[in-house]
């Protein structure tokens, strides 16, 4: 019954990285059996191709968790790091599709992003509302086909970055494995798989893959290139 999913995501998701599939049933399973805590880490899926599968796992994830508790956040991490993010209050995913941060916004958005992935309480302020303190219980998803879209580093990661594999790009028949994982009965025997996961509270850290580094060198290379462009059109 979960078994098509559980292939998806090691063929697909992790293209076909066994450390890095432990990883991402592990991290679903943590999010799934303890709902009051988080893993601090945020998933990034990163393909350069468009229709690879990146949407249809984060739908998979909204059948499972309930579209209550799922955040659409469009394809800025600028809607849920500002005081303007009460729409995260009672949210358990934000998932953020296609991000399309422009290279100005690096410096200010990652340093705010850090602090919203760590910290337990996030302030936010509902329109015509007093500014409040309110827990964090958000994990995150992010997907894009921007290698350089953020500024990161190896070192001190919170980010776990999974390189999609393209096998099954565009294939309309493949992909319709979504529509398989609506149904009730996908939903309670994947929920009864993830509740028999071995992952205990507070284990799970975010996993350095060769994406990640992949990831780092291009946005170091990006910001470079965008701060000589600065000192150039002021030369």
């Amino acid at each position: 019954m979960i078994q098509p999913f559980l292939t998806f995501v090691k063929e697909i998701i992790a293209n076909n990285d066994d450390e890095l599939y432990e990883w991402l049933i592990k991290w679903i399973a943590h999010i799934y059996k303890y709902p009051n805590s988080r893993t601090r880490c945020a998933l990034i899926l990163l393909s350069i191709e468009e229709g690879t599968g990146k949407g249809t796992f984060c739908d998979i994830l909204t059948y499972l968790f309930g579209i209550h508790n799922i955040d659409q956040s469009g394809g800025s991490v600028k809607s849920f790091v500002s005081e303007r993010s009460s729409h995260l209050v009672g949210k358990k995913f934000a998932m953020v599709q296609e991000m399309r941060e422009n290279k100005g916004d690096y410096m200010g958005c990652m340093e705010a992003l850090k602090t919203f992935i760590t910290d337990d309480y996030i302030a936010v302020r509902p329109l015509y509302a007093n500014k409040m303190t309110v827990r964090n219980l958000v994990e995150l998803i992010m997907t894009t086909n921007n290698e350089n879209i953020l500024k990161t580093s190896v070192e001190g990661i919170r980010f776990t970055v999974a390189k999609v594999s393209s096998a099954r790009k565009q294939n309309n028949s493949y992909f319709r494995i979504k529509e398989h994982c609506r149904t009730q009965s996908f939903i309670d025997n994947f929920a009864t798989y993830l509740m028999n996961v071995d992952v205990r509270e507070g284990s799970i850290k975010a996993l350095a893959t060769e994406a990640l580094a992949d990831m780092a060198e291009a946005s170091q290379d990006s910001i470079k290139a965008y701060w000589s462009d600065i000192a150039n059109s002021r030369s």
